[in-house]
């Protein structure tokens, strides 16, 4: 198998010069925007007589076969003026730049600017679907422009997780989508807890979400893929832009180094939330601090919830802010070579240590002070080189050189210091020291051959090394977890796109992967189809196999929550996971109106669970632990519909999803199956916008009925051999029971207006207009040997301002 890997190397390396002594008539074109010199993505580019027609790519390419050299072409796109080209014999075909216009119109002293992209775009492949990252800032937001919420509105994408700007794409978990940030596999995408995503729309030229069914180019996921193309700075101007909100300062710039051939971008953002705490703050932490404090101050200390022992009063000043930076180096060496150096990283920083005061000891011992020390951090540090390249006419290629690493630590540490001034360690409060890092060095090559106008073969190599360290040790020397992990994959993939007469599309591929943990080979056949039945109406089908090699352990911790960590595949304690897809469905449009429907079904294999549902409450010095892995299978079922009004002063979606995630593991819940915590039966969402005049107006709402979740039931004594008494919880089946449904009302609205040196904008939105108490998870507590039951709940009416200059 390495021996076939080098192999095929080597013949993705030969291939391009094997080939490109092909010489047909073959138009390699780039769409710019006339104004600002940047690539304009997805114009669709047909020859006059409407007999063949490409889209450009997400960097403005497009490769398309002409009958001569003077051939005319017509060129569109939303919110540009449509272009005739007649072709110039003279211009060199291999790099054939056409420049278009953005669309002003002037009626009756107002000017309306048609806007580049609509917000959500459903492309014509299966379950894919494009945000513009300009747009997504006129939607209504919990105080930060956040693409990864936008997401969040489309049907099959999970909109009530408001602590997790992770995706849950029909039925899966964050950890199995792959997000690619230009090139680099991005692991972790929360800021601030998860009400924030770790991409800064400033820095984001191009998003696409592939729902399910993705082509052989990906692998290495089994739910769903998300690519994100960095924004590339003006060549010519010299542009900035500074917003603050009341949670963060933003700011962005674009730097012509050279002109036409040398650019940077920079984009940084920081929250001041350690230096101001607005009301914005405090709403949001209050739901990390506040619930925990109040449950320490009326649970007495030592033992386990329920025990007895000394009072506490607590006071508490937590610390926290995030930041993050993007830079992109942009170099256009000639017509057939761009290169692009990406740079990432991205921090959250929480102190969240207290002072508790002891007093009321029985028998009359003195008081004491307890330093709680908590101290925990996480975030991304990325960094990628990229190539794009053009071989001949009909040959391209790109390579991604990139390095990521995750990582996430925190330090939970007591100390009691007595009125004696004695200071010492205390054990009964589980001092907790966890650290997780995942680093990922990831090699890309990607080909496309245009063999003709209705054929295009693309085929590429991948390589990825991962190294991953988790620790976990509780009061110093009682070792929980301890795992060192490394190793690589290196897969290969050949796919081939067929397109007959604009009415039969075929894309045939397969991926081979092998795995050097488990020493085996891993296939992958993929398949998607298209049949156009009419000019408004088109099927689409698609199936495919897909293996994890990676995955996101959830720790369950029935009384503190759920906790997760990454780990590798083992196939011993972690098997491989993989999914089968079956995906049908159909797109249809007519004028400014788009309904787009589809089914799916998912077969999971490999699912691991860790559980310390078996272990006693409180663990003892020198009590032992064992690795509670669990492994088993589940299905995943669903339809999902959109309803879209794609253009003009009013736009907007309905979209509704229903869905079913059941499954079984053979040591849990009895072996019978059991909902997914993920698991969502039905799901509404509504978007509206509205253009008038300066203002942007938008409004956002979303239904969905309760999620899954397990309850302890009661809590029992057991004496056991050596004398010691521990306690223990019996708790319902597994996510038996549901908490209510789910639903909130967003709104905006956006000032815009134009200035001489700069345009601003002024933003207001409220989140949860009707302040809606949607219960994020039910916290429970012993007290007096009997079950007390708290909602934690999300975000209410939160309103938030803020306000942006664009410099010109």
């Amino acid at each position: 198998m390495k021996k076939s890997l080098i192999t095929f190397s080597i013949l993705i390396l030969l291939i391009p010069w094997q080939l490109s002594g092909q010489k047909p008539l073959i138009l390699l074109g780039h769409i710019i925007n006339n104004k600002n010199q940047e690539p304009v993505s997805y114009a669709t580019i047909e020859l006059s007589d409407k007999k063949n027609g490409v889209v450009s790519d997400e960097r403005g390419y497009f490769t398309l076969q002409v009958p001569s050299d003077t051939s005319t072409i017509i060129i569109s796109c939303v919110g540009y003026l449509t272009v005739k080209e007649k072709l110039n014999p003279n211009k060199p075909f291999s790099y054939y730049t056409i420049r278009i216009k953005e669309d002003v119109k002037e009626l009756s002293g107002v000017t309306i600017t048609a806007e580049k992209e609509r917000i959500a775009r459903v492309a014509s492949d299966v379950s894919s679907v494009k945000m513009s990252p300009i747009l997504v800032s006129k939607l209504p937001n919990m105080g930060e422009v956040d693409i990864m919420r936008s997401f969040q509105l489309l049907p099959g994408v999970s909109a009530t997780n408001e602590t997790s700007a992770g995706l849950y794409v029909r039925g899966g978990t964050p950890d199995q989508n792959l997000i690619l940030f230009d090139g680099m596999t991005i692991y972790n995408v929360d800021h601030f807890y998860g009400f924030f995503s770790a991409f800064n729309a400033n820095a984001v030229d191009d998003i696409e979400l592939i729902k399910g069914g993705f082509p052989a180019k990906y692998g290495g996921r089994t739910s769903s893929v998300m690519e994100i193309t960095g924004r590339l700075a003006d060549y010519r101007k010299f542009k900035a832009t500074a917003s603050v909100s009341l949670l963060s300062f933003n700011g962005a710039m674009d730097i012509p180094l050279v002109k036409d051939k040398l650019s940077l971008q920079i984009a940084v953002r920081r929250s001041y939330t350690d230096i101001i705490r607005t009301g914005l703050y405090n709403k949001i932490f209050r739901i990390y601090s506040d619930n925990s404090a109040t449950t320490q101050q009326q649970q007495p200390s030592g033992g386990f919830p329920g025990g007895f022992g000394r009072m506490q009063t607590q006071t508490q000043q937590p610390s926290f802010y995030f930041y993050d930076l993007n830079a992109k180096l942009s170099w256009r060496l000639n017509s057939r070579n761009e290169f692009a150096l990406s740079l990432y990283n991205g921090k959250d920083n929480l102190d969240n240590s207290s002072d508790m005061n002891n007093f009321g000891f029985p028998g009359g011992q003195s008081s004491s002070t307890t330093r709680r020390t908590d101290l925990a951090g996480w975030g991304n540090t990325g960094a990628s080189i990229q190539w794009h390249g053009k071989w001949s006419d009909n040959f391209k290629s790109s390579a991604f050189v990139s390095y990521s690493d995750y990582f996430s630590n925190r330090n939970i540490k007591n100390t009691t210091s007595s009125d004696t001034s004695t200071v010492t360690a205390n054990r009964n409060g589980m001092n907790t020291l966890e650290d997780n890092n995942v680093k990922d060095y990831s090699i890309r090559i990607n080909n496309e051959v245009q063999l003709s106008k209705w054929n295009t073969l693309e085929f590429g190599l991948e390589n990825i090394y991962n190294d991953i360290s988790y620790k976990l040790t509780f009061s110093d020397t009682i070792r929980a977890n301890d795992r060192l992990q490394n190793g690589y994959r290196t897969a290969i993939y050949l796919q081939d796109r067929i397109n007959l007469n604009k009415k039969f599309d075929l894309t045939l591929g397969i991926r081979t992967t092998y795995y050097d943990v488990t020493g085996k080979t891993y296939y992958e056949p993929r398949l998607s189809a298209g049949f156009r039945v009419n000019d408004n109406l088109k099927l689409k089908i698609a199936v495919g196999r897909y293996y994890q090699f990676i995955t996101r352990i959830i720790r369950e911790d029935i009384l503190q929550g759920s906790k997760d960590f990454w780990l590798m595949a083992d196939d011993s304690v972690i098997p491989v996971s993989s999914a089968n897809h079956y995906i049908a469905g159909f797109t249809y449009e007519k004028g400014n109106w788009l309904l787009d429907v589809e089914g799916y079904y998912k077969q999971l294999d490999g699912l691991t669970e860790y559980s310390s549902r078996s272990t006693s409450i409180g663990l003892r010095n020198g009590a032992e632990r064992q690795d509670l892995f669990y492994k088993g299978s589940g299905t995943v079922k669903g339809i999902e519909l959109m309803l879209q009004k794609k253009y003009g002063l009013n736009t907007g979606w309905i979209a509704y999803t229903f869905s079913r995630v059941i499954n079984t593991f053979p040591d849990l819940n009895y072996g019978r199956p059991f909902y997914a915590l993920q698991d969502q039966t039905h799901e509404f969402k509504a978007v509206f916008t509205r253009k008038a005049g300066n203002w942007d107006l938008a409004a956002t709402f979303v239904f969905a009925t309760g999620k899954p979740y397990t309850a302890p039931v009661d809590q029992y004594q057991l004496t056991m051999l050596d004398g010691s008494v521990n306690s223990f919880i019996h708790v319902s089946d597994k996510n038996s029971l549901r908490l209510p449904d789910y639903h909130r009302m967003d709104i905006s609205a956006s000032y815009n207006w134009k200035g001489v040196v700069a345009d601003k904008t002024l933003a207001f939105s409220i989140f949860n207009v009707y302040n809606r108490k949607n219960v994020w998870y039910k916290e429970f507590a012993i007290q007096d040997n009997e079950m007390a039951v708290t909602n934690v709940n999300y975000l209410g009416f939160t309103p938030n301002l803020s306000f942006t200059v664009r410099f010109k």
